[in-house]
């Protein structure tokens, strides 16, 4: 798993993608500050699903992200997946 659009993502945590297989409809958000990202990730999966650092990626959850550059980063929500 990591902060892209193309490994699914890890719904229950770990590193496992619970949606492999399936077509997934995710929110995507450009240019959102690390900040921001870790905010809206700890608002929808919690603080235990939530990365603590502002320079490392969040890759558990509903929310992920990449590692921020310049303090920015894209930011993919799940919505579903069948």
């Amino acid at each position: 798993m990591d902060g892209t659009d193309t490994t699914g993502f890890a719904l229950s945590g770990g590193t496992t993608n619970t949606a492999v297989g399936s077509v997934v409809v995710e929110a995507v958000i450009g240019n959102v500050t690390a900040a921001d990202a870790q905010a809206l990730s700890t608002r929808i999966d919690g603080v235990t699903m939530t990365e603590t650092a502002l320079t490392t990626p969040d890759t558990q959850g509903r929310v992920k992200y990449a590692t921020p550059v310049g303090g920015v980063t894209t930011v993919y929500v799940y919505l579903t997946h069948r």
